[in-house]
């Protein structure tokens, strides 16, 4: 048996422990408020709306019919499917996404070398 000091020590120890944990966390929230406090509310409630959007590539989901009702397997429950960001083709955003830089990067260049050229002319 502990007595109620030592008890209290290694509860102590315990809660510093947790705090060492989520400082960083505790910090990071509140440089987030700090920035928040410079959107107007009408900007935060479609920062808002944008998150929901895209946290909902990552909740389960339900499929559902044309006429918006449910999907259910052959005993007649509800379809449940993980997540729709499983869905994602993700190999072929990432080609896309070079393509695209590819493209800008040439952009860039071709802008680069009217204006060196205008400078020479």
């Amino acid at each position: 048996m502990r007595t109620e000091k030592e008890t209290a020590v290694g509860d102590t120890a315990a809660v510093l422990d947790r705090i060492d944990e989520y400082m960083p966390k505790v910090t990071e929230i509140r440089r987030v408020m700090h920035m928040m406090g410079d959107f107007s509310p009408r900007q935060l409630d479609g920062l808002s709306e944008q998150l929901d959007q895209i946290m909902q590539y990552f909740r389960p989901y339900t499929p559902v019919n044309e006429d918006g009702e449910p999907e259910t397997d052959q005993n007649g429950r509800q379809i449940t499917k993980q997540s729709k960001y499983r869905e994602l083709p993700i190999k072929e955003i990432h080609h896309i996404y070079q393509e695209i830089k590819a493209i800008q990067t040439y952009q860039d260049n071709e802008i680069k070398s009217a204006l060196t050229n205008d400078d020479i002319g």
